[in-house]
Order: structure tokens, then C-alpha cells, then sequence
């Protein structure tokens, strides 16, 4: 498959030519497994796809016990399961994926899903109905082309990854398929066509995508749309005439009867508004969407008006990430016309601005912790020196020597977790020092991360005191958190009864992710954690959960770092957030081989006296969970959004449903595994 060291097993259609032989059916719609996986007709009958490194049973045919004796494949393409009399078990025939071959009927309640080169299933299905309609649809919401369709002579026709059912038929001359017919002939009528972030338009040669906001800096693909969250009051708004904008999670908008002034400032004006369109059909509807989740068409027949708010504050914009490639009809090209000379206008005064802002404010501060560094250091030197002045210093970030660490260590015999030690400050206050291996940065980048980290104040975070920077020996103190971590609480939490626990696990949730926005969005510079785990989440004592160990990972050496992924470190948090949400929920570590189904079914069978609200928020938790692990990093929701996910003041789709598979979790000095 295109993800390298990702697989699936099908049929191809054997033409001769290696670039003719396109695939026609695969197990479990396209399912993605490891290199090491094998296909295997077992004794009973069965027809097992297992990973043979977990062992852990990816697909089976479900023919166990009902007199199997062969598998086969048919000259027309059928994949079959046969008995001793050599009639026919199981078919491929009757599980098609997103391909009709001659022969091959399509039946109610079957449906053909696009093949997607980054997932393990498309948006895009063909369903039919009882009565026979066919219609092509986006999730399992959205109709975007529906007809009573009687059956055409062809070779085969398939559901293809842009989302249109062609018919196609082998031209031998040209040895190509070609398609001789298509559902949709408008492509951009095709829902979510071009992708997240883009539009789908015309030109002379024919349908083009363009970024909805795009990238100032140049290069490809899209940037990703601001988090308005942190835009406070440096939102604008950009004009797009002949533009529908629509929202794809969900993929309902709110409407209400204003006009295009009225609307496009009630936009500007709601905080969570991040896109309107104003129909001039004269229906007077402004459509707005509350989703970061959009795309859009425009065109000279589209009588509507798009606004699209955009932030002007460049790190807010960075705060997202990198930008997303388009996935559209053909190669993207940029239209002079659509907002982008007014944005590089704008874009590098506050660029210049902002920089030196954060210069004088960063001088500012290193001379400050100078000047304090200095003041502890006499104090400390001088005999007789009261102890709550030495305490108080304490209360800043301080550097100590390595002897002052061990004195307030008690020689580091208090172990309480992997290079983390219990000690007290001399007037018998807790504190923590976790010993630090493989530093790979200067100390003049050691304190400037240091320093970073203690500036972040927030109720879910365990607060950075001091660091030692000494030689071999780099130590940093931190607050002590009396309650132990997540992981022990969720094994003694297992068994108990009650409603309460399933309200505490969403606080618990919450207040994580509270944190975790609080590093991305809310500090002067984005931080991530990149080592989000059970066991570093501690409760202080009334229970309120607080990370620690965030931010570490520019400290490490190259060596000890783990391998770089497409991925930024913030979509990264997020996929170990999502991780560490299904963990809650089920109380067990290892969640991989599961969908969200079976784990709303476990939650329901061991509480089912659940009210109402807490199986909503249960559920909301569950599905931001399998947003935040979808494979493709674009897909996975901000914090900002997964907050109010959480508190139940945003609305969240059915995820596009997967299987939680093996990959590797990236922390700050080691590779975790995860394992099925």
C-alpha cells in the first residue's frame, strides 16, 4: 500500500500488464496489516488473516465448522470458500469492496466503499436501497447523487477514491482502462471533492483545487484553519464571491434568515463561527458553520456569497501544525484572485512585530532570573541566614548545584518512579527531581527550556521549581503530586461499582486535555508534551490530574530520540491523548484490536444502570478518542476542539470507523511499542 510498511491482501485483474492489474477486491474493505501477516485456511473451515507477531485474528471469513474442504479462485474473479460436494460457502462475490466485476450483482444491504491510499476506509460509498436506487454517498449522512440505475454491459465499474461510480471497459490499442461512463459528471458536485481546507473550481482545463486560506509562506498543500480560540480579538474575515462553503464534521450547518452584511458580521462576531455562506438563490439563508472541518466549491452558476474568518496572528496559526496536501480531481494551482495579495501584506508587519516583541520580552526575563539567580546565591553563601528566606527562593525557578540537589534529595534514596525522587525543601515542603540522561543541548538551550517551562501555570499541570546543570548531572525539580498516577488509579478503579466513576473518568479526561490545550494554544509559545502516558498524569490531593514530564523531548540527544514521522509533535499528543482516553475507559492498557463498538459495548455490559447524560458524554469521550487516532494526522481535531468536545459544548460525527492497529508511539527518550 502507499503507508510502506502497510499492506492488504485481494485479487488483481490479470491483464498481463503490470499497470492494467488493478486491484478488485480486498479483505476487510481494504484493511491495512503488518508485513508479517499471514492468510490461512484453518482446520475447522475458517478463513483467517492473523498477525502473526500479536497473533491477534485482523479478519476471518466466518465459515468455522460449516464443512468447508477448498478455497478458490474462479477465471470470473470469485474468491470462494468450497464444501466436499463442491458447493460454494462463502464468496468474495457477496462482500464486494469498491469494485463490480461482469457477472456480479450488488444487492441490498450491500455497499461498494472507496479505496483510500491513507486509511483503512474512504468517506465515499455506494449503498443501495430496497427498491433498488443507488445512491453515492459522503459518510453515511450525505447524498450527493442518487438515480434508479439499470444495469450497462462493461467490464467493470468501481466506486473510486474521488468519490464517483465509473464504468470502465479495456481499450486494448491504448491498453488502458478507460471509463466510458460516470454518476457524477460535474466533479465538483462530488461532496468533499478537493479535501479539507480547499475549494473546487473551474479553469480552461477543467476542475482545480485551491487552499480556502492559503499559505502565505508558499509551498504545497494546505494550511490547516486557525484555532479561533486563540485569535481572542485578531480575527478578519475573507470574502470569497460564487463560493459555497460547507462543513464535513458534521456536515449539517445552522441556518437563519440574514443578509450577506448581517451574516457576514454575525460570523465575525461568534466566537465559534468559523465560516458563513450568504445564498443569494433568494432564499436569504445564512448558512454558518461551527467547524474547523470544511471545504467548498465555487464557480460562475454558484449564487452565494462565503466569508471565511481568518486569524491574524501567526503563531496561532502555527499552532496547528503543517499544512495538508489536496486530494482533488488534478493538480492544484493557486488563484491570483482569491484573498492572497491582501494576506502577504498583512502577514509580514506582524511577522516583524511579533518577533521583536518576543525579543525584549525574552531579554526582559533572562535578565530577571540573572539578577534572582545571583540575589539566591549570595544569600545562600552567608551563615545565619533565616530559613524562610532560603525557603521563598524556592518558589522561583532556581538553579542548584548538585550537592544542594542531593541535600534536598536526602542522596536521592527515595525512589518513588524511573529516575524520579522524592525529597523537601528545608522547611519540610514535598518536592520531586527527576534525573535526566542522554541531555543532548548546550546549557544555555537547557535553561532556555527550562526556563519556558516554568513559566506555564495551570491547575492541570505539575509546576517546574529549579534544574541542576552540573557536568554528567542534569536534574529537574518540580512540584510533588501526593495522589499517585492514572495507571495505578485505573487498576484499583477497575472493579469498583457506581455512576460516579464514569463521570470522574470524563472529569479526568477533561482536565487532561485542559492541560494539554493549555500547552499548545494558551503559552507565548506552543508546547508539547511528547511523552503523554498513563503514569505521567498524577492527582494532587483532591483528585485533580496534572501532567508532568512535558516538554522535555528538544532536551534529548538525536540518539535517544525516537525516529521522525510526517507527523508534528502536536498531532502526535494528540493521538496519545486519544490513546490515553480509550485506556480510561476500559481500564486496560493495551486497547489495540479494538473499534469504538466494542468498546461502547464493554462500557454498556459492565454499566448498564448508566443514565442518560453520562452514556452521552461517555460516548462523546469515546468518539473524540477515535478522531484524535485517525491514521491521517489532518483528520485528528484540535485540543481546542477535543476541550469542548469533552464539556459537551461541541457537537462530534461517528468517526470513519477503523481498527486501533499497532504503531509506534514517539516519547522523549524512548519508542513505545504499542501491540495488538
Amino acid at each position: 500500500m502507499d503507508g510502506g510498511d502497510e499492506y492488504a491482501v485481494g485479487l488483481k485483474y490479470n491483464l498481463g500488464d503490470k499497470s492494467a492489474n488493478l486491484p478488485v477486491w480486498t479483505i476487510g474493505g481494504g484493511l491495512r496489516i503488518p508485513q508479517n501477516s499471514i492468510l490461512r485456511l484453518a482446520m475447522d473451515g475458517e478463513l483467517v488473516l492473523v498477525d502473526n507477531l500479536s497473533k491477534i485474528t485482523m479478519w476471518s471469513s466466518g465459515t468455522s465448522n460449516l464443512g468447508v474442504q477448498k478455497a478458490r479462485v474462479l477465471d470470473n474473479g470469485n474468491f470462494v470458500l468450497l464444501g466436499s460436494e463442491g458447493e460454494v460457502v462463502w464468496a468474495s462475490f457477496d462482500s464486494p469492496t469498491n469494485t463490480l466485476l461482469p457477472g456480479q450483482s450488488f444487492r441490498y444491504p450491500q455497499t461498494l466503499r472507496a479505496l483510500s491510499s491513507k486509511s483503512i476506509s474512504s468517506y465515499y460509498s455506494l449503498v443501495i436501497s430496497k427498491s433498488g436506487e443507488l445512491r453515492l454517498l459522503w459518510e453515511h449522512n450525505v447524498t450527493y447523487w442518487s438515480s434508479q440505475f439499470s444495469s450497462k454491459e462493461a467490464r467493470f465499474d468501481s466506486n473510486d477514491r474521488d468519490g464517483n461510480l465509473r464504468i470502465y471497459s479495456w481499450d486494448r490499442v491504448g491498453r488502458a482502462w478507460k471509463p466510458v461512463w460516470q454518476a457524477v459528471e460535474d466533479q465538483c458536485s462530488v461532496f468533499g471533492s478537493c479535501g479539507l481546507y480547499s475549494v473546487c473550481g473551474y479553469n480552461s482545463t477543467g476542475p482545480v483545487c485551491d487552499c480556502l486560506n492559503p499559505n502565505p509562506l508558499g509551498g504545497s498543500g494546505c494550511w490547516k484553519l486557525a484555532d479561533l480560540g486563540n485569535c481572542r480579538m485578531h480575527a478578519s474575515v475573507l470574502t470569497m464571491n460564487q463560493t459555497v462553503i460547507y462543513g464535513l464534521y458534521p456536515s449539517h450547518d445552522d441556518e437563519m434568515l440574514l443578509s450577506e452584511m448581517r451574516c457576514r458580521d454575525f460570523c465575525l462576531k461568534d466566537a465559534a463561527c468559523l465560516a458563513a455562506t450568504s445564498m443569494n438563490d433568494g432564499s436569504g439563508l445564512c448558512k454558518v458553520k461551527r467547524t474547523s472541518f470544511v471545504s467548498g466549491y465555487r464557480g460562475p452558476s454558484v449564487r452565494a456569497v462565503s466569508f471565511l474568518k481568518v486569524c491574524s496572528v501567526p503563531q496561532a496559526v502555527a499552532a496547528r501544525g503543517a499544512g495538508t496536501h489536496l486530494a482533488g480531481p488534478v493538480a492544484s494551482a493557486h488563484d491570483p484572485g482569491f484573498g492572497k495579495g491582501s494576506a502577504k501584506r498583512l502577514i509580514w508587519p506582524i511577522v516583524f512585530i511579533v518577533l521583536v516583541t518576543l525579543l525584549v520580552v525574552s531579554t526582559i526575563q533572562i535578565l530577571i532570573l540573572t539578577i534572582l539567580y545571583r540575589k539566591r546565591k549570595i544569600l545562600v553563601s552567608r551563615k545565619g541566614i533565616p530559613e524562610a528566606q532560603a525557603n521563598a527562593l524556592y518558589s522561583m525557578l532556581v538553579r542548584v548545584s548538585f550537592e544542594e540537589a542531593k541535600e534536598l534529595m536526602n542522596d536521592f534514596v527515595d525512589k518513588i518512579g524511573a529516575s524520579v525522587f522524592r525529597g523537601s525543601l528545608p522547611n519540610g515542603t514535598p518536592i520531586v527531581a527527576k534525573v535526566l540522561t542522554d541531555v543532548g543541548v548546550s546549557e544555555k538551550e537547557f535553561r532556555a527550556t527550562v526556563s519556558t517551562l516554568s513559566g506555564t501555570h495551570h491547575r492541570n499541570l505539575a509546576s517546574v521549581k529549579g534544574f541542576c546543570f552540573e557536568g554528567s548531572n542534569k536534574v529537574l525539580l518540580r512540584e510533588f503530586v501526593p495522589n499517585g498516577s492514572l495507571d495505578k488509579w485505573l487498576d484499583v478503579e477497575e472493579n469498583r461499582d457506581g455512576g460516579r466513576i464514569w463521570e470522574q473518568k470524563v472529569e479526568i479526561a477533561l482536565g487532561i486535555a485542559r492541560g494539554l490545550a493549555y500547552l499548545h494554544s494558551e503559552c507565548q509559545k506552543c508546547i508539547t508534551h511528547g511523552n503523554l502516558k498513563l503514569e505521567n498524569v498524577l492527582f494532587d490531593e483532591n483528585m485533580v490530574p496534572k501532567l508532568t514530564d512535558f516538554g522535555l523531548r528538544d532536551l534529548y540527544s538525536r540518539q535517544a530520540q525516537a525516529p521522525s514521522s510526517s507527523e508534528s509533535p502536536s498531532e502526535r499528543d494528540i493521538y496519545a491523548l486519544g490513546l490515553m482516553f480509550l485506556q480510561i475507559l476500559t481500564c486496560k492498557r493495551e486497547v489495540y484490536g479494538e473499534t469504538m463498538e466494542s468498546i461502547l459495548n464493554q462500557v454498556k455490559q459492565k454499566w448498564k444502570f448508566l443514565d442518560d447524560y453520562s452514556s452521552e458524554a461517555i460516548e462523546r469521550m469515546a468518539r473524540i478518542s477515535f478522531w484524535c487516532m485517525q491514521s491521517q494526522p489532518f483528520l485528528r481535531p484540535s485540543i481546542g476542539e477535543v476541550v469542548k468536545v469533552l464539556e459537551g459544548t461541541l457537537s462530534v460525527d461517528r468517526p470513519p470507523s477503523f481498527l486501533v492497529c499497532r504503531r509506534d508511539v514517539e516519547v522523549d527518550t524512548e519508542i513505545l511499542e504499542a501491540e495488538c
